[in-house]
């Protein structure tokens, strides 16, 4: 009786004492929502063969450039607000004010 309550004991301490490992699935889930709905919206535009794998590689693609948080570089935005003030031909001051608050955007376009 005494040695079944002690394998019982030490088994209870080793299952408590255990790692346990959770499975990554709020990933997957998220994957497989994402292109649940990307391919929703390709059957909704009625596209198929070659136009639909097409467009569900390129909204998978903008769903996981959205997910990654927004993390742009700062020099990305730099170069991103650059490029946009050399495209609307601002100088001097007005270049200086408009470049300084593209960068204070999340996401520069």
């Amino acid at each position: 009786m005494i040695s079944l309550l002690l394998a019982m004991s030490l088994t209870s301490m080793l299952a408590a004492k255990a790692p346990q490992t959770k499975p990554a699935q709020s990933s997957t889930a998220s994957s497989q929502d994402k292109a649940k709905a990307c391919n929703a919206a390709a059957d909704q535009k009625g596209l198929t063969g070659t136009e639909r794998k097409t467009y569900t590689e390129n909204c998978l693609n903008k769903a996981a450039d959205s997910s990654s948080g927004g993390n742009v570089s700062q020099q990305d935005k730099a170069s991103t607000c650059n490029s946009l003030a050399d495209k609307k031909g601002l100088k001097g001051a007005d270049r200086k004010s408009y470049v300084k608050d593209c960068m204070k955007k999340a996401n520069p376009q």
